[in-house]
């Protein structure tokens, strides 16, 4: 990859969000041994961010019927297949397996 890689947010709550950590972690491609990416060493606040984030979300999804979340499982299939080979090609890049095996794994 050339000129500056991407720093990853977290995720918490359905939206990217910066991290309060200072330090970061390169994720190096296998195959290259280039750094693709840089995520951040996430602080205690952070995971407690997530973690409150993840509690309030689970109430409505507790409350939804059998019906309704399977519902969702389907769509997050239907997403999933509709961009597998994109995902196929982020496993290429971060985890050095070809194509076939990616998909595989997608």
């Amino acid at each position: 990859m050339t000129g500056s890689v991407p720093l990853l947010p977290n995720y918490i709550g359905n939206a990217a969000v910066a991290a309060g950590a200072a330090k970061q972690l390169a994720v190096t491609s296998p195959h290259t041994g280039e750094t693709i990416a840089q995520v951040p060493l996430s602080t205690p606040a952070d995971v407690a961010a997530a973690v409150a984030a993840a509690k309030q979300a689970f109430g409505a999804w507790a409350a939804l019927t059998l019906k309704a979340r399977a519902a969702y499982l389907l769509r997050l299939y239907t997403v999933l297949q509709a961009h597998s080979d994109e995902l196929a090609e982020l496993v290429v890049r971060e985890h050095g397996k070809n194509k076939a095996e990616a998909l595989g794994d997608v």
